[in-house]
């Protein structure tokens, strides 16, 4: 009986350790609904938590503070995480691409200009908020252009997604001028917001979002556990019906 006892005190702990997941409030992937968090990506992370058996702890931060979190070790597990960034293999192992979406230039309703490679993008002014993933993107369109020897384009950085929407619409780019927006996440922001004007002009690139485990993570078996039943539930279809429930394509 003192074996047994022993045996399980040593194996119990481990196994109801709990797993923190960590993630920001990022309409449509997962937003905060009534005091709950909601959204495609959140189902899809409690899915996974439950096919690997894993007992997890979300909660929803501010981006800066759930990614230090999750980069010391606070948090286990960060989502939804832009997969294409190679600094964050530098404190994450990253997850296999679960959903696929677009960075996409936006414009007044008014406006007939649709992106068609940097060359379009003379006299014009680009807002984008920043910093971020997004203004990356679109600073690599300005360097791209001035390599080329192209008439230089201006980027102008906002405090938020919905702010350079505010500003598109009320002249601060010019007549021509255009955002750069992840496509779902400013459809999205559109809708909750009740902002009337704004429409895709042209998809710049393709991107995907997973999650990232950290590498200071309390456990070493929890990335391995959460992409074994991502490839489980993905093979099932799982995965995909979830995100087509919320209007999202799922990575193949």
């Amino acid at each position: 009986m003192i074996k047994y006892l022993l045996a399980l005190c040593l194996v119990l702990p481990v196994q109801a350790q709990t797993v923190r997941i960590v993630t920001e409030d990022f309409p449509p992937f997962q937003t905060l609904l009534n005091g709950n968090i909601q959204g495609p990506m959140y189902s899809v992370m409690r899915k996974l938590c439950e096919e690997a058996q894993l007992q997890c702890k979300f909660d929803l931060l501010p981006w800066k503070e759930a990614y230090k979190q999750a980069v010391d070790g606070d948090a286990d597990v960060i989502f939804s995480i832009l997969l294409e960034v190679p600094e964050r293999r530098q404190f994450f192992y990253l997850s296999p691409s679960i959903v696929n979406t677009s960075y996409s230039f936006f414009v007044t309703s008014r406006n007939p200009w649709a992106y068609s490679g940097v060359q379009s993008l003379d006299n014009m002014i680009i807002g984008a908020y920043g910093p971020s993933g997004t203004s990356i993107v679109a600073q690599e369109l300005v360097s791209q252009r001035a390599v080329a020897g192209f008439e230089p384009t201006s980027l102008i950085i906002e405090p938020s997604i919905v702010e350079s929407f505010h500003q598109l619409i009320i002249g601060k780019y010019g007549k021509t001028g255009a955002v750069v927006v992840n496509k779902d996440v400013g459809l999205a922001l559109l809708k909750r917001h009740s902002i009337v004007g704004p429409k895709v002009a042209g998809d710049i690139k393709q991107i995907t979002y997973g999650f990232g485990t950290s590498k200071k993570a309390k456990r070493s078996d929890i990335h391995a556990r959460l992409v074994d039943a991502l490839r489980r539930l993905q093979l099932k279809g799982e995965i995909l019906d979830t995100l087509r429930f919320y209007g999202l394509k799922a990575s193949p």
